[in-house]
Order: structure tokens, then C-alpha cells, then sequence
């Protein structure tokens, strides 16, 4: 059985005109907030591409880790695989010592336990050492052990720390060459402008279809990007929101495409152009 469903009375009957002047202030603010987003987004996509592009140079000219940095059995440090063949089984590539873990070996001497008891104690103690479950040293044993430098290993942990060190040296030195900082501040600042303004959209409810409007094309222009991909899928009720979208932002047709991966939404608008109609809200 259909069930009949009010709306608003602002929002149920379209031929109501609004006019900037006349609008209800949250539909106002919406209009402007949306206006923003258009002017902002833009140069953010710019600043990223141009990031990429600086970065893909970096990726060309990334300064070698230095051969002192492979892992070899025995070091202190665990180790992480370079995967240098995509198509290689996960195990198979150049296996480095753990940056992660050679950055926690700086400024702290390497340690080792050391036992200082007899050989009778080493004896005695033998089944009790450790903690079964936990693998602590048993109480009963604790004084038998000593915390002590690892004198032998040391060299080669100062060796890593040396060669990590050299290498991001390098590697801060080329980017800074590039103006990559910059470029990650730029785009880091135009991205905080543009997300504080949806979460201000966000609280502010749209009252008029106008506010909805404004709405819409902030969702289809940047969360899908004029193309949502596979995020809602073909089911019918995503086809549903497309449908409500495109009747919003003033879409030509309201069927949309599916190609198996992509969902084209419907009438086929790119972003610059609803972008662009935000403008025209104001």
C-alpha cells in the first residue's frame, strides 16, 4: 500500500522563485558557502595535480638507500620488502632494515640481557627462566639476568642509524629542490578551506529548493567528482539519489549509465559546469 508522504511546504511546490534577496537566510548562506566551494575547489585540484606531477619527477631522481641499509640475519632491526615487481609474489623483492625500527635505535644505546649468576644457578633456573605465557623473566630467576650494552651489535646499529640518516638527508634535500614543502602546504591549506565550508553546509538546513540545489552540486561536484564511480553501485535506490541529484543540479535526463565499474550520473554534466552554476545561484 503507497503511503502519502508531506514535504515542507517550502520545498513541495518548485514554482516558488527565489531571488538572492529574498531567500531565507540558511538557503542565503548555502548559496554563498556552495559559490565558495567553486572557486576553491578548482585551484585545490590544481595545486594536487601539479603536486604529482613534481612528485613523479621526485620518484625518477629518489636518491638510492644506501646498500648499508639491507638486512641482513643477525641485525638488531626487523626488516620491510621493496616490492620492485607488481606482479612478483608478495614475499619476493629487496628486503631493508626497518626504517621504523633504526629511527627507535637513535640516541638509545643497544642492549642485551646478560646472565650473571653460576652455572649451577644457569642449571637450576633452567625450566623457569621465563614467563610461559608472557615471556617475562620469572621473578624467582630476575636476579640472575642483567640489562647490559650490546657492545658487539652496537657498530652495526650506529652503522644503520649513519646510513638512514645520510639517506633522508638526501631525500629532504632533493624535495626541497623541487619546492615539493610548498606545494604539500598549498594544497594542505586549499583542502582545509574547501572542507570547513561542507561541514558549515552540513549544519545548515536547506529550506528552499534552492538550498537543496546548492547541496547537490557540492556533493556531485566534489565528493563524486562529476563521476561516483562504484561507491553507490547500480542497486536501484543509488540509482534513486543519482535520479534526485541530477533533477537538482538541472541534469537533462534522469537514467544515468552503468559500464560495470562506473556509474555515469545521470545527463552527464561535468563538474566544471555545475561548479559554475553555483555561481550563478548568487
Amino acid at each position: 500500500m503507497l503511503r502519502t508522504v508531506a514535504l515542507p511546504a517550502a520545498i513541495a511546490s518548485p514554482s516558488i522563485a527565489h531571488s538572492p534577496d529574498h531567500l531565507p537566510d540558511a538557503d542565503r548562506r548555502l548559496v554563498e558557502l556552495a559559490a565558495r566551494v567553486a572557486e576553491i575547489y578548482p585551484l585545490y585540484e590544481s595545486a594536487l595535480e601539479e603536486q604529482r606531477s613534481v612528485w613523479s619527477v621526485y620518484e625518477q631522481r629518489e636518491p638510492q638507500r644506501p646498500a648499508e641499509l639491507a638486512w641482513r640475519v643477525g641485525d638488531p632491526v626487523g626488516y620491510e620488502i621493496e616490492h620492485t615487481d607488481d606482479d612478483a609474489p608478495e614475499r619476493r623483492g629487496r628486503v631493508w632494515c626497518s626504517a621504523a625500527a633504526i629511527e627507535a635505535l637513535r640516541d638509545n644505546p643497544l642492549m642485551r640481557w646478560e646472565f650473571v649468576g653460576t652455572d649451577d644457578e644457569w642449571q637450576r633456573a633452567e625450566n623457569h627462566r621465563t614467563n610461559a605465557e608472557s615471556g617475562e623473566r620469572a621473578p624467582e630467576c630476575a636476579h640472575l639476568w642483567k640489562h647490559v650494552p650490546d657492545t658487539k651489535m652496537q657498530p652495526r646499529a650506529d652503522q644503520l642509524i649513519a646510513a638512514l640518516h645520510r639517506w633522508e638527508h638526501a631525500k629532504d634535500e632533493l624535495q626541497r629542490d623541487l619546492g615539493l614543502p610548498g606545494l604539500i602546504d598549498r594544497e594542505q591549506e586549499l583542502y582545509d578551506q574547501f572542507s570547513a565550508l561542507q561541514e558549515e553546509m552540513l549544519e545548515v538546513p536547506a529550506t528552499t529548493l534552492v538550498g537543496l540545489r546548492a547541496k547537490a552540486m557540492v556533493l556531485f561536484t566534489v565528493c563524486w567528482q562529476g563521476d561516483a564511480l562504484d561507491q553507490l553501485g547500480d542497486a536501484m535506490d543509488s540509482k534513486f539519489i543519482y535520479s534526485l541529484v541530477g533533477d537538482l543540479i538541472g541534469s537533462r535526463d534522469h537514467s544515468g549509465s552503468w559500464d560495470g565499474e562506473h556509474y555515469r550520473p545521470p545527463g552527464g554534466a561535468s563538474p566544471a559546469a555545475v561548479a559554475g552554476s553555483a555561481r550563478e545561484l548568487v
